[in-house]
């Protein structure tokens, strides 16, 4: 009998180890979070934003955008505002259905005087970029822009766009992209202040 009676110990523990690992098994698995700490900065469908400011003065343009051009002005303000879906993270994949981009240019530093401005109405712009989150300063890897529709009534960033278009936005929206991914805590769509802490270069060393 003491031999039945502790056999039927040894079948209940058994049963009940067997029941706590199958609990385990079944309970709710928690998502893992985005590289980087947190949620990733993701809007699921097309989603409004805007306007933010990408660069106040000369100095914070994107330094790739910084040169006095053919008429006589460089690039001083950029604003954008538009429509977007996708995530700011690692590995970023955004498409912009529209997306505005408000430039002010300026003559003091190459010739003459004065300002002014022009808006280019961009649509269905696919950003994808490698963000390095890990390293200080954070910063973007690659990117690459898809060729995208566009139209502005400025005859100086037409041309500019017809040559150069990729290359134009891409630092502009590598900038954006940066900016958001590291915001915190996550937002969609992206409320992203300007911060001198990112200087004027989003682009890795």
């Amino acid at each position: 009998m003491k031999f039945l009676g502790l056999l039927m110990l040894v079948v209940l523990a058994l049963y009940q180890d067997q029941c706590a690992c199958c609990g385990a098994r079944t309970a709710p698995i928690a998502p893992s979070p985005a590289a980087g700490g947190g949620s990733a900065n993701c809007c699921t469908t097309q989603t409004s934003f805007g306007p933010i400011t990408i660069a106040a003065s000369a100095d914070q343009v994107p330094v790739e955008l910084q040169r006095c051009g053919a008429h006589g002005d460089e690039i001083s303000a950029i604003v954008v505002s538009g429509k977007l879906s996708g995530c700011a993270n690692v590995t970023s994949d955004i498409v912009f259905s529209t997306l505005t981009v408000d430039f002010t240019t300026d003559r003091s530093r190459c010739v003459g005087t004065g300002t002014h401005r022009a808006t280019v109405e961009l649509t269905n712009v696919h950003y994808t970029g490698n963000l390095r989150l890990f390293v200080t300063p954070r910063c973007v890897a690659d990117s690459w822009v898809d060729p995208f529709g566009f139209s502005t009534a400025d005859p100086g960033f037409n041309t500019l766009f017809l040559t150069n278009g990729r290359g134009t936005v891409g630092p502009i929206l590598d900038s954006l992209v940066l900016r958001w991914a590291i915001s915190s805590p996550p937002t969609c769509p992206p409320s992203v202040v300007f911060g001198t802490s990112l200087g004027n270069r989003a682009r890795c060393p």
